[in-house]
């Protein structure tokens, strides 16, 4: 009898094994550093370029349903600017200061006084008395951020004389894509908000120079005003400007949705600052559609409509005048409606900006939106492709407010967490396929796109799943996107970087197959002519 061949023992902890996943990650990395390809021949590239698998949630799991609307948070609609002015505004918010709301929040600029006439003189002088009138009263602010010192160094407010009796935020939506020039306008989706922004400007002085005359100085200093000569520039072959710092403003200000929620739950403002998260997810509740009013929301026809007729009346009541059939049933309605106001206003926050409804199912709806401070949110029912966007900046804020308020956040995975699933599940992915490759070929050869096709959705599914019942985002794309790297890092591995560290003396050569197959069949032949010779 012949004696049986001793197996090999497969051992997959190896030296190879770590080698190909560590090289999974030099792949990964090469492919994100280097552009996938021109946008002109890349339409699907560019489609999906803004696409997160968490925006499934929000826009085609999440029942809205069962969302319940927010009735803390009112949105108060101010109308366009063609249609209503300062004055009208002014009238607004004596309206709503009549109903006692707890905090009062504008997402609009005042930049200027207008002085250009008398009419325009009376309503700013109108808009202030409104203005200081208010308790609780939050307004815009900007920040601005600089790309030459990656900071932001400027703050934009109204005009002083609108803003004594108020609390700056700034309103800046600052989106995944980085920070926004001055002016700039977003084109991505909004999924994340900051509670807080550091302002650092640096003040320089320079050194004094001497000029030969007066009107020398002078014109130096103009030409300075102009920006048609920089401070570094080289007067003479004796002279040049040296710039010094002076001192430097660092300043914490903090967002709108912040200060909205401090002033009204200060220990809720607490909690949100205690999360120390430069970023959080924004847990949306909803828009305000047509037919998908999350919000309490009033608009500025109604508004001024209940308040003006009640006005009226009253004045001519007051004056000695008896209201007939008609002129009294108009103004008790106009009380009733009064009513309502104060039931939805008393107490609650009310935000005002330009905010009209949203026919999400109206293509002519979308294409009139005010694209000046309307952004893409997950809630855009077109997820891929977007063309319109669908919601307004003050709502977003209404959006933080609420989840802020309800403590309703969304918690991320650390980064170290992210990393070490990555780098766990690819070395496991690597001994899993070697295991196949060695004992299965068959089943490697036909099976292997399948089979890492199928963990990578699996793993997405479990990404969206848990987001969707725990509000927890945990990040396992890039665990994803190694694993299905994996197999083409064995073959490149084996194929390639194998044979030139075993050139360089890093790694010891293995015999060829065909070596071992041509040595088996040498012992395989002796043995079977011995036994045919027994």
């Amino acid at each position: 009898m012949s004696e049986k061949t001793p197996q090999k023992k497969n051992r997959y902890f190896t030296t190879d094994n770590l080698i190909i996943t560590f090289l999974v990650f030099v792949r990964l990395a090469i492919i994100v550093v280097i552009p996938f390809a021109i946008k002109a021949i890349n339409p699907i590239g560019e489609a999906l370029k803004d696409f997160n698998l968490t925006d499934l949630v929000f826009s085609q799991l999440r029942d809205e349903t069962k969302v319940p609307p927010n009735t803390n948070i009112v949105i108060v609609d101010v109308g366009d600017a063609r249609e209503c002015d300062r004055g009208c505004i002014a009238t607004e918010i004596m309206a709503i200061n009549r109903y006692k709301p707890r905090v009062l929040a504008l997402d609009m600029f005042f930049r200027k006084e207008k002085k250009s006439n008398a009419d325009q003189i009376m309503k700013d002088s109108l808009l202030e008395t409104a203005l200081s009138q208010s308790k609780n009263l939050i307004m815009a602010s900007q920040i601005i951020y600089s790309p030459e010192t990656g900071a932001f160094t400027e703050l934009l407010q109204s005009h002083p004389r609108f803003t004594k009796n108020a609390v700056p935020a700034f309103v800046n939506v600052i989106t995944d894509e980085g920070k926004l020039k001055k002016g700039q306008i977003s084109k991505r989706t909004v999924r994340t908000f900051t509670i807080k922004e550091r302002i650092i400007d640096t003040l320089y002085k320079f050194d004094t120079l001497k000029f030969k005359s007066k009107q020398e100085f002078l014109n130096h200093e103009k030409l300075l005003k102009e920006k048609k000569l920089h401070p570094y520039t080289i007067l003479d072959s004796n002279f040049m400007l040296k710039p010094k710092v002076d001192k430097i403003v660092d300043s914490l200000h903090f967002s709108f949705p912040y200060h909205v929620v401090r002033l009204f739950d200060k220990k809720k403002a607490e909690k949100a600052l205690a999360r120390k998260r430069k970023k959080d997810i924004i847990n949306y509740y909803g828009n305000v559609s047509v037919g998908r009013l999350k919000f309490q929301y009033i608009s500025r026809e109604e508004l001024l409509n209940v308040y003006e007729t009640i006005t009226f009346y009253e004045q001519k009541i007051k004056s000695g005048f008896k209201l007939d059939e008609n002129e009294q049933a108009e103004y008790n309605n106009a009380l009733e409606g009064a009513k309502n106001h104060e039931k939805i206003i008393k107490d609650k926050i009310v935000l005002m900006g330009i905010v009209p409804l949203i026919d999400l199912s109206d293509p002519k709806s979308l294409a009139n939106i005010t694209y000046e401070d309307t952004y893409y949110t997950p809630l855009n029912p077109n997820y891929v492709g977007r063309s319109y966007p669908d919601m307004y900046g003050l709502v977003i804020h209404a959006n933080v407010i609420a989840m802020m308020l309800d403590e309703n956040y969304i918690n991320e995975s650390p980064i170290w967490l992210t990393i070490t699933l990555a780098i766990t599940s690819t070395f496991l992915a690597v001994v899993f396929f070697s295991y196949l490759f060695n004992n299965y070929d068959t089943i490697y050869r036909l099976g292997r796109k399948t089979i890492q096709f199928i963990i990578g959705i699996s793993m997405l599914f479990i990404l969206v799943m848990v987001f969707h019942w725990f509000n927890y985002f945990i990040r396992l794309e890039l665990t994803a996107a190694c694993v299905l790297l994996s197999t083409g890092s064995m073959r490149m591995y084996y194929r390639t970087v194998r044979p030139i560290l075993e050139k360089i003396g890093l790694l010891k050569s293995k015999p060829n197959e065909s070596e071992e197959n041509t040595e088996n069949t040498s012992e395989n032949t002796e043995s079977t002519s011995e036994n045919s010779k027994t």
